[in-house]
């Protein structure tokens, strides 16, 4: 199964542009794309309500774009301090498997790092640029499904 905007061989493209806009604007233009993404995938792929999302990685180091995501998303982003929580999560999944613990739900009961939660300012603007968005996607790939360049 593929998410929903799942376009192998799709370009970018930048909408609404004038001499007005700035390198600040193009970058903000692709962290709020990425965080738009990131809401279409969790409304994809979870039938049930998101309460929170876990980021890690380089961009997690980033406040702004912390606080972005939860904006977009409307759950809450919960940063652990944790440099390695992709072997974590690996070493949880070790513990499973050699019987250990007993399922990964009991991985939770596991020393955790602390975290940083950052909480949705929801707004009607914020809705808006949402479903423009999604207008936008929709209207660059209604005749090319696998998002092939033109």
């Amino acid at each position: 199964m593929n998410p929903p905007d799942h376009f192998p061989h799709a370009r970018g493209a930048f909408l609404n542009l004038d001499l007005a806009h700035d390198r600040i604007d193009l970058a903000y233009a692709v962290e709020e794309g990425v965080a738009h993404l990131l809401r279409r995938n969790v409304d994809y792929l979870t039938p049930a309500r998101v309460r929170e999302i876990v980021s890690t990685g380089g961009g997690s180091s980033s406040p702004f774009w912390n606080q972005l995501k939860a904006d977009v998303c409307g759950v809450d982003v919960l940063v652990p301090d944790e440099r390695e929580a992709t072997c974590r999560g690996a070493a949880a999944l070790a513990l499973v498997a050699s019987g250990q613990i007993a399922g990964i739900g009991e991985s939770a009961h596991l020393s955790r790092p602390p975290t940083v939660r950052y909480q949705p300012r929801r707004s009607a603007e914020r809705d808006a640029r949402y479903e423009l968005f999604g207008e936008y996607l929709r209207r660059l790939f209604v005749n090319d499904p696998e998002g092939a360049p033109r």
